[in-house]
């Protein structure tokens, strides 16, 4: 109750905006969030969040109705979301990114996922599937998705080391180069056994010392 009074303190008489804000959680749950914020002409204001709900199913259409009978009349917004809403090309629009795109949340989970070994949270899946997803728009994603890729070198060495885990030729002096990053990896990779290999096929005094 003292979180509500002090949402009403805040917004007081003025008039004020809500937002019911859907998403989807890491378990894959429909979540409803309603929020609320005073309209000041003077800036921004702080976004209070009022209540927060499980859905069943996605409410989408639910919402686009509503939007439906909002007066246009009181801000852009609402103009152009029910234009956006009641625009025939909508459906298919989302179908198709359902159908070809709906998995990239699991691989932005398994990406940020701090329990899973690294050979199963990197996985080249992802770029190989838009790179065969039909339409322009697929194309545009493929080939903004290989340029952000190509400016993070950190990526180009997670999958370095991932193919090496997963027991693929690689090397000899690029896994000495990576060795440091595997470190990160100790308990997964088993970067002890690596350092001996490489103590062996170097034959440098200082490799072997290090594995002590």
């Amino acid at each position: 109750m003292k979180t509500i009074e002090k949402i009403k303190e805040n917004i007081g008489d003025s008039y004020f905006w809500a937002s019911d804000d859907e998403t989807t959680d890491r378990c894959g749950r429909y979540i409803a969030n309603i929020v609320v914020g005073k309209l000041d002409s003077r800036g921004t204001s702080s976004p209070h969040l009022i209540a927060s709900r499980v859905l069943e199913v996605d409410n989408s259409s639910t919402i686009a109705r509503v939007i439906q009978t909002f007066d246009e009349e009181y801000a852009v917004s609402i103009r152009e979301a029910k234009v956006a809403t009641s625009s025939s090309t909508v459906v298919s629009d989302l179908a198709y990114v359902n159908s070809y795109f709906g998995n990239l949340p699991g691989v932005i989970v398994s990406l940020e996922a701090m329990d899973l070994p690294l050979i199963e949270s990197v996985k080249h899946t992802i770029q190989e599937g838009v790179k065969q997803t039909p339409g322009p728009v697929a194309s545009s994603v493929a080939t903004k998705l290989e340029q952000v890729l190509q400016r993070n070198p950190g990526w180009r060495t997670m999958v370095a080391v991932s193919d090496i885990l997963g027991g693929q030729s690689t090397p000899l002096q690029e896994i000495i180069l990576l060795l440091e990053y595997i470190n990160l990896q100790e308990e997964q990779c088993g970067v002890h056994r690596l350092k001996l290999w490489k103590a062996r096929h170097t034959k440098d005094p200082r490799a072997i010392s290090s594995t002590t």
